[in-house]
């Protein structure tokens, strides 16, 4: 009976850690803090970011940087299949988000043919998301809400650059985002961008603050 109640209280004596926060701590280098960010370094790391927050972690509260420019035509492209998103209108990304002046280079959505929509390389940002100092190259279509940066957004877009990722959809496209329901500032387009309602260079739709 005694080595069974020293059991018992040594087991509750144990600090406790959450399986989420075990789990986010094991895919990336850092801590998610804003002194020790989780660190982007590859596009498999970018890969992971989008099938967490799709799958409904969302990240609020947390931190995370691009180490480094990074290339996604080894995980999507014309032979290959497309960038998923991150993020979506069910699953909003929450976090923080700093690519630190760096580029993600060859983001392709190119699906045509269906209802598509919230694409680029954020699906949709909530209204806690933040993205910051961030560049987009390559080419998105999305039926209905396209962006470089984001499909659509409720959160904060700052100081970043579409630097020559086309964007099409059927309605609102924008350069950086397709719909803004939160605030973009600082940020600049050098690509074309074609929609048949709601067009334009920063975002194609605004209902918050440029």
């Amino acid at each position: 009976m005694y080595r069974l109640l020293h059991i018992i209280l040594l087991f509750c004596s144990l600090p406790f850690f959450s399986s989420t926060a075990q789990t986010m701590g094991q895919k990336w280098e850092g801590e998610g803090t804003q002194r020790s960010p989780y660190l982007i370094k590859s596009e498999v790391d970018l890969q992971i970011l989008a099938q967490e927050v799709n799958q409904g972690t969302d990240y609020k509260g947390y931190f995370f940087k691009l180490a480094n420019d990074i290339n996604l035509s080894t995980v999507c492209g014309e032979n290959l299949s497309d960038w998923s998103s991150i993020g979506s209108i069910e699953n909003y990304f929450e976090g923080d988000f700093n690519g630190d002046g760096h580029t993600v280079s060859n983001i392709y959505i190119q699906t045509r043919g269906a209802r598509t929509s919230y694409r680029g390389l954020f699906g949709y940002v909530g209204p806690y998301g933040k993205i910051s100092n961030l560049i987009v190259q390559g080419s998105i279509y999305a039926s209905f809400w396209a962006g470089a940066i984001a499909g659509a957004s409720s959160g904060v877009i700052s100081n970043c650059s579409n630097e020559g990722c086309d964007v099409e959809s059927w309605q609102y496209a924008g350069g950086i985002v397709g719909g803004n329901f939160g605030v973009v500032s600082q940020c600049r387009n050098e690509a074309t961008i074609r929609s048949y309602l709601a067009t334009g260079g920063i975002c194609g739709y605004n209902y918050g603050g440029l």
